[in-house]
């Protein structure tokens, strides 16, 4: 078993016995571990600063690697989390007019599943997502495909729409993508606020042993996959990551310049 493969495991076992296992951490694990494989090496390098804004998963994920982690979320269990992992968990809309990070930077921030639940117009939330990435620093942000595959058959034969009703609840609780986003939507919105793509991950993160063929085929073609997952840096102020090491590089072996992955699916 590779170095990252071991962490991992040992580390997504312990959010599972605090979360309690539930449908969307089963739903997650494995997008969690390709977002964690962005940046295993970066983190091994010690001294980094994390933020896991709109979550705390990764941020848990990546606590005993980083110097420092702050967990942001609207229903972050602020003082068993603290207890349970060390991090510093707040609870604060990131929307708001009054942005308590101002000021702030990162090494790494996450914003994973959060853009689509945000309303337009995104200038506010990515300008300050570019002013949370510390000059060299990195940002992992995930989203569901608005042009995933079985959405377009669903649309074009069976007249369904992709989009639900923002006021229609989800099985997990929450509620409906406000906002999707395509592979192009997002590649234009880095280019517009100064962001530049370092790596691209796509792939099929439905449950269940059937998905994983979709899942290989969705590597090589990211406008059909399920979800995106972008590593990016700030134009200006970014600097080339040194590429994963070969006992380290989980699941982006063989990432190429369109982010296709010929690693296995788990």
């Amino acid at each position: 078993m590779s170095e990252f493969s071991e962490y991992f495991n040992c580390h997504i076992e312990e959010i599972r016995r605090f979360q309690g296992g539930g449908k969307y951490f089963l739903k997650s694990r494995r997008r969690y571990r390709d977002c964690l494989s962005l940046v295993f090496d970066y983190l091994k390098a010690g001294g980094k600063s994390v933020l896991d804004l709109g979550g705390w998963q990764m941020g848990a994920l990546c606590a005993p690697l980083a110097s420092s982690v702050l967990c942001v979320s609207l229903s972050a269990p602020k003082t068993r989390l603290e207890a349970a992992f060390p991090v510093t968990a707040e609870v604060f809309d990131i929307m708001a007019p009054e942005f308590p990070l101002d000021g702030q930077s990162f090494d790494l921030v996450f914003f994973l599943e959060v853009l689509e639940h945000l309303p337009p117009p995104t200038d506010l939330v990515m300008r300050r997502l570019k002013a949370l990435i510390r000059p060299g620093g990195y940002m992992v942000m995930s989203v569901p495909n608005l042009a995933f595959w079985q959405k377009r058959i669903k649309f074009f034969l069976l007249g369904r729409s992709p989009l639900k009703l923002s006021d229609e609840r989800d099985p997990y609780g929450g509620y409906h993508h406000i906002r999707p986003y395509t592979y192009d939507e997002c590649l234009k919105l880095f280019r517009r606020f100064g962001l530049r793509v370092e790596r691209r991950l796509s792939g099929n993160y439905h449950r269940g042993w059937y998905h994983y063929p979709f899942h290989s085929i969705e590597r090589l073609a990211p406008r059909l996959a399920h979800k995106l997952i972008f590593l990016v840096t700030p134009e200006d102020e970014g600097g080339p990551m040194s590429p994963p090491s070969q006992g380290s590089q989980g699941s982006i072996a063989g990432l190429g310049e369109q982010g296709t992955d010929k690693g296995n699916p788990e």
